[in-house]
Parts: structure tokens; sequence; C-alpha cells
């Protein structure tokens, strides 16, 4: 049986941090209890876009999707259960950030089938999560980790950011210990990135801040070679995890797997077409049937550059024999020229298996990505 993924976007959130261009709102939350019956209105539409699937997972991302209740979260998941198999779904993820969940809301999520929490920590420094906009502190993400614990949370990943303002090496390091002690099964680790039409991209366009990428990868060199020493999996770029527990949901997306999304702006890739649904909520929520927006249907040439760029994002890379099978050519026949110049270059580690990124091609990840664009 053929599989896809659910991701269902929450697009509320408490305030909105300084870099986010994520499509949220900080200033609609008396709209949760119309959205969560929009989405399941949605679900009951969407129901023949995955008849005969089995739904391989289930992924709650936003804004802030730890602002619905453990109520509102089973009611999604109880029409979603009528969405195509639920035999052998192996996760369901929710995003939370620390100080918005309650032993209740931990209680309902975990009673609803929710198995994996993700914490939007970004530092483990109060100065720096001021220094973005987050509302939380280290402390408020200690306590809801004890709480988590104390309840049996066992798949529970957190994300953490480099290159902040005011950040050092030496905070960096500091932070990340801090962290580490509570040993999260996962951890993802992000560069800030400064998005156009935010209020960060104002204040480094004014010079009020100052942001070095340097340091940025000194951070990032010193993480993997940490994280290695203590024993989790480096599986993709800005990814790590102890045994057996890799981000599935996020394994569909680097795979080019078929997911389809729900909410606000959700972004679906089915059968080989994207398309996202509307970002305008007065339209969402009027409860007319959607009409897929920015409809783009890929062609053969923009499979190849897809496959490339999101194989190589994970390290086990591009397989030969996958490559092959799916578009009934050798990589060499393709790419054999760049191949040749990346490894020469030291970029890419080449064999018989496949190819993948070197720890030099991991710093230079987006060159080797631009090379793979076909003519």
């Amino acid at each position: 049986m053929k599989k896809v993924s659910i991701y269902i976007h929450v697009p509320f959130c408490v305030q909105k941090c300084l870099y986010c261009d994520f499509l949220s709102f900080d200033n609609q939350r008396g709209d949760i209890p119309s959205y969560v019956d929009r989405l399941r209105m949605e679900i009951e539409e969407k129901k023949q876009d995955v008849a005969g699937r089995k739904i391989h997972t289930v992924y709650f991302g936003g804004g802030t999707p730890s602002l619905l209740s453990g109520d509102a979260i089973k009611s999604i998941l109880g029409s979603l259960r009528s969405f195509g198999s639920w035999d052998g779904t192996e996760e369901i993820t929710l995003e939370a950030n620390p100080g918005t969940l309650t032993k209740r809301k931990i209680e309902g999520y975990l009673e609803a089938g929710v198995n994996r929490f993700s914490l939007g920590l970004q530092s483990a420094i109060d100065a720096e999560l001021k220094a973005i906009g987050r509302i939380h502190t280290f402390a408020d993400f200690e306590s809801t980790m004890d709480q988590m614990r104390r309840m049996g949370c066992d798949n529970i990943s957190v994300d953490l950011m480099t290159g902040l303002p005011g950040q050092s090496l030496e905070s960096f390091q500091k932070g990340f210990q801090k962290v580490m002690a509570w040993k999260p099964e996962h951890l993802s680790c992000y560069g800030l990135t400064v998005e156009e039409d935010t209020p960060l991209h104002e204040m480094v366009e004014s010079g009020q801040v100052e942001l070095r990428d340097d340091l940025e990868r000194e951070m990032h060199e010193w993480l993997l070679e940490e994280m290695d020493r203590i024993g989790y999996d480096h599986y993709e770029i800005s990814n790590f995890s102890l045994p057996h527990h890799q981000s599935r949901h996020n394994n569909i997306y680097w795979s080019m797997g078929d997911y389809l999304g729900l909410g606000l702006g959700a972004s679906s890739f089915m059968d080989g077409t994207r398309y996202r649904n509307t970002r305008k909520m007065s339209r969402y929520l009027e409860g007319v049937p959607l009409i897929p927006e920015e409809v783009v249907i890929l062609d053969e040439k923009a499979w190849k550059e897809e496959w490339m760029f999101l194989g190589l994002r994970v390290m086990k890379g591009v397989s030969r024999r996958e490559y092959v099978g799916r578009f009934h050519i050798t990589l060499e026949e393709d790419y054999g020229p760049v191949i040749e110049t990346l490894r020469n270059q030291g970029l890419l580690e080449v064999d018989e298996i496949g190819i993948r990124l070197t720890k030099t091609g991991l710093t230079f990840a987006n060159k080797v990505f631009r090379a793979f664009l076909l003519d």
C-alpha cells in the first residue's frame, strides 16, 4: 500500500519572533475554535486524495500547535482516522514551545495519540532568546522537560539555532551542554536565516544587529564533532538522533515521498505535483472547498534536480541504485563531470554505492546543490 504523510498547519502563536517569516499570527487566537472546525471540514473534503493509502506520519507544525487544547488535537486526529489506513502509522509529532505545555495538555495530547514532541527552544541562554523575541526562558524549558519525562514522554526533539545576535562560540557550547543534560532523543540545529520583511532584517540592515557567518560555521563544525563524540547519529545536515529516533516525517520530505498539507497555507506534494492552500485566513474559514494554489507539476528535469538537492541533505547521500530505478539512467550519465569536479574539490565522497557530502561539503552545501542544476 502506498504511503502518505500528513502535515497540519496551526498558524497561531503567542508572540511573533523577530526572525520569523512563517505563516503565523499572534493576534487571532480567538479564531482557534473556528479553525479547528474548518480543519475537520477540510479532512472530509480531501478523503479521496488519500484513498487507498497508508497514513505513515502526522505532523502538527506552526505557529505554535501547543496553543491548541488536548481535546482539539484529539478531535482533529479523530477526523483523520477516517483518512486512508492507520494500520502501522509510525509517528505523530506535535511542535510545542516551552511554557505553553501544561500537565493537562500533555495528558490530552498523549491520549489523542501524539507520540513525539518537538520543542522550539532555539537557545539555552536567556539573553539570546530575548534578542530574537522568544518569550520563554531556559527555566521554562527545564520545567517542561521535567514534566514530560515524568509523564513518560520518550521521543522528544529539541530545536537549537546558531548565528544568533550576541551569540558566541562559548555561549553556544555552554547552552548546548545544558540542553544535552536532558538527553533528548533528537536534536535539530539550524543556522539563523535573515528573511526580508522581518524585524530582524530591518535591524541587520540598519546596523543595529551584526551577524557573523564565520562564527556560525565554527559553531556547526564544533557541533558535528561533539554530537559524534556523545553518540548521536548525524543523519541530515541539521539533524541528529539517538538510534531509532530519526524524524520519520521529515525523512519523507528528503526522500520526495508524498505528503498532504492541511490548514492555512499548507503545502502538499502528491504524485509529482506540488501545491498549497490559500494563505488568507478569511478565505480559509469561509468553508468553501479549497482550490489548490501555486500548482507545479514537476517535469523530469525538476525531479532530478530536487532528487539530488534533497538526497545530498541526508548523510547517506544519493544511491546509484535508487537513481537508476527512478530515472532509468545512471548518475554519471546525467552528472558525471559535475561529480568528478566536486570530488576533486573535496566536497563529495564517491563510491560504488553512491555519492554524499564530505565534511567540507557540509560547510559549502549550497554550492554543491547549485552544481546539480541541469542546463
